[in-house]
This record gives C-alpha cells, sequence and structure tokens, in this order.
C-alpha cells in the first residue's frame, strides 16, 4: 500500500532524521529497537510497545497488573490513558476530514472497513462545529426566502402570514 507523505514529515524524514543515511534503519529507533525486542507480531503488541515508550518518556503512567481495587483483576474495565497508539489513529483520522479529505481517502489511508468505524475514529472539535453553525442561514433569512417563494414558514415557533 502507498501511503502519501505530508510535505513537513517528509522534509524531516529527509533532512533531520537519524536513519536518514541507512535505508534500513528505524526512521525512530527506540521505538523500532522495542519492536525488535517484543519481537512484535499483533496490533495489541505494537500498542503496548508503543504505551511503553510513552511511559520511558514520561508522558504516560506505568500500568500495573496487580489485582484492581474492584476485584476484578485484569478482566474488569481498565483506564485508558489519551495517549497511545490508537490516539495516533483518531488524530490522523480526525484530521484528514478536518482538512476536507473524503471520507473514502480518510479511511482508506487509515485503513478503517467501513464509515461506522470511520465516525468511531473521528473527533469534531468545538471550532469546527462553530464554523459550520456561522455559515447557517438566519432565521430572517429563512423567513425572507420563504416569503419570496410564496412558502408559508414551518417548524417550530413558525409565525403564520
Amino acid at each position: 500500500m502507498e501511503v502519501p507523505i505530508a510535505a513537513g514529515l517528509r522534509e524531516w524524514l529527509v533532512n533531520d532524521a537519524e536513519a536518514k543515511d541507512d535505508p534500513d534503519a528505524f526512521v525512530f529507533p527506540a521505538a523500532g529497537a522495542a519492536v525488535m525486542r517484543a519481537k512484535l507480531k499483533s496490533v495489541g503488541a505494537v500498542s503496548g510497545a508503543v504505551y511503553e515508550l510513552l511511559v520511558e518518556a514520561g508522558l504516560a503512567p506505568r500500568r500495573s497488573h496487580q489485582k484492581a481495587k474492584d476485584g476484578k483483576g485484569r478482566s474488569g474495565p481498565r483506564k485508558v490513558h489519551p495517549l497511545g497508539f490508537h490516539s495516533l489513529r483518531y488524530t490522523a483520522t480526525s484530521e484528514l476530514k478536518k482538512g476536507s479529505a473524503a471520507e473514502a481517502v480518510a479511511r482508506d489511508l487509515i485503513g478503517h472497513d467501513s464509515a461506522a468505524v470511520s465516525r468511531h475514529y473521528t473527533e469534531v472539535d468545538l471550532e469546527a462545529k462553530r464554523e459550520a453553525v456561522a455559515k447557517m442561514p438566519s432565521v430572517e433569512d429563512l423567513l425572507a426566502a420563504g416569503t419570496a417563494t410564496g412558502e408559508k414558514p414551518t417548524g417550530r415557533g413558525a409565525k403564520p402570514k
């Protein structure tokens, strides 16, 4: 699968990445070393390795495998930290859509099989909501449009002519 690279990331890879002189080297050597050490074979293992790197960087708390206070141990619900492997997918999906990428393009780049999964990974920020609401016509414009076409206003609070 070919995935285009954002211009800023491409520039960093060409000019600043530690691995730029060795095409077989990992772009992020610490992450690559963790992957190799763990001989990762599943997404869950990759997710765990990414989380461990966040712990080492001081960005996430270390997880405990001790029995939880609720008595359910590891079978109970776990607290999900806001940073992790999947936060990258949430961010990428949301940013693609915020940047007006077509739904099909965002799904293909991220690897989502369905629109439902893609929606789950999409966060609409408050600013985008404000911009959308600002583009809505005013009540006066709606009433004027209805008057011009001879239609009666409809909906809650509509006043008869």
